[in-house]
């Protein structure tokens, strides 16, 4: 029983299966840029998350070397502390 399919359902179902396929192209593509903006924010996580590292270890490096500074000449320390003091607050002075 070989059914033979006009000229006019041959074409509809070629319509059809070029439409579907252009449907599932554009579905592809729309995967693939949630891929690469999910890999694009992973890189961005992990360079933020090196940024914050180094700035730790600036800011720890910082810390001790205030730390030593004040130990070993307290004087010098606390007319440092005063003279920034004074800068800023001629900083936010309100005239």
């Amino acid at each position: 029983m070989s059914e033979t399919i006009s000229p006019h359902a041959a074409s509809a179902t070629a319509a059809d299966l070029s439409a579907t396929a252009n449907e599932l192209r554009a579905a592809a593509e729309a995967k693939i840029l949630q891929f690469t903006d999910a890999l694009k924010k992973e890189d961005l996580k992990t360079l933020t998350n090196r940024a914050v590292n180094e700035a730790a270890a600036r800011w720890k490096e910082l810390s001790t070397n205030a730390a030593v500074f004040v130990r070993e000449s307290p004087g010098r320390a606390a007319l440092a502390a005063l003279g920034i003091g004074f800068a800023i607050g001629l900083l936010f002075r309100r005239d």
